[in-house]
């Protein structure tokens, strides 16, 4: 495998009309697969308020994100999505 800094850098940025990943992405983990490169990533909230912790608070979470030249991803959505709010 060659490796090589993409000029589009970065690749991926924080998508503001996202909220759960509007603060920051970072970390990807990209794979090979049938021709295209998926990404896994995580990603930060915006502070918000959760009515759970009576606070406001910055989540972080996974996001995955597919890409058909490995350099424009598009479908990003949060891979791991929280059902109860104890586990936000």
């Amino acid at each position: 495998m060659i490796v090589r800094r993409s000029r589009d850098n970065p690749i991926l940025e924080p998508n503001k009309s996202q909220s759960w990943e509007a603060r920051a992405v970072f970390s990807g983990c990209p794979i090979e697969k049938d021709g295209n490169t998926h990404i896994l990533y995580r990603a930060e909230s915006l502070p918000h308020y959760h009515a759970f912790a009576k606070t406001n608070l910055i989540v972080s979470d996974i996001g995955t994100a597919v890409s058909n030249d490995g350099i424009h991803f598009m479908n990003r959505k949060r891979f791991i999505v929280s059902e109860y709010p104890w586990e936000k």
